[in-house]
């Protein structure tokens, strides 16, 4: 269900009488408890309450994770307690994110989960492109130490070309990119200009011109 129908879901129970002070909300990462506002003006306690996690459909398997997850809370002062003691009940971790920020907390999830997964792809199809029987096999314990390594250091797990500022072999990968598996080029050039303008933000150095003008062509 699209964020968009939270509102008009609201909408039909705001019609209905609540007795009681229910304790109503939702799971959407984006919306904060604003857009239950109109069950809040009728008697309900309301908060948004969303897992920092990954769904997708096997339900054993996603009971599991919650336990030890974290979940962003979004409620009013009255209104806490409740939504940290169903987060309690799950097992997970609460933590409180503002109205304000809930689209750039949501964001950064997204870029987290959903993005790993299109660039986990891109590196697969790559592979294929290049004869490779089984892409997976080859890129997975990379790709799993990577991420361990990341988790555990940030930036400072970064290795390759592109920390040696090695010209050449960017310039050979884009070639083979544009001439062998020209669908992924894009997102390639796009990766590695967000990885070198990191590293510029962290480390400014005018010899990295060279590979600024290299990738951004």
């Amino acid at each position: 269900m699209a964020d968009e129908a939270i509102a008009e879901i609201v909408e039909a129970m705001a019609s209905t009488p609540l007795a009681h002070a229910p304790l109503i909300f939702h799971i959407s990462g984006s919306k904060g408890s604003a857009v239950l506002e109109p069950l809040r003006a009728n008697g309900a306690r309301v908060a948004a309450i969303h897992p920092a996690m990954t769904f997708t459909g096997f339900p054993e398997i996603e009971v599991r994770r919650m336990s030890g997850a974290c979940f962003a809370i979004t409620a009013s002062d009255t209104t806490i307690s409740a939504a940290r003691a169903v987060v309690g009940a799950l097992g997970g971790i609460a933590i409180e994110i503002t109205e304000h920020d809930r689209p750039l907390y949501h964001a950064a999830l997204c870029h987290a989960a959903n993005h790993l997964v299109t660039l986990f792809a891109g590196a697969l199809r790559m592979l294929e492109c290049a004869g490779v029987e089984d892409p997976a096999r080859v890129v997975a314990p990379l790709a799993s130490a990577a991420l361990e390594n990341s988790i555990a250091r940030g930036f400072d797990a970064l290795s390759g070309p592109i920390l040696r500022g090695d010209t050449d072999t960017i310039q050979s990968h884009l070639a083979a990119l544009e001439d062998s598996c020209p669908e992924t080029l894009p997102a390639y050039r796009a990766m590695a200009l967000a990885t070198l303008m990191e590293q510029d933000r962290r480390d400014p150095k005018p010899a990295r011109s060279g590979l600024h003008r290299l990738i951004g062509e």
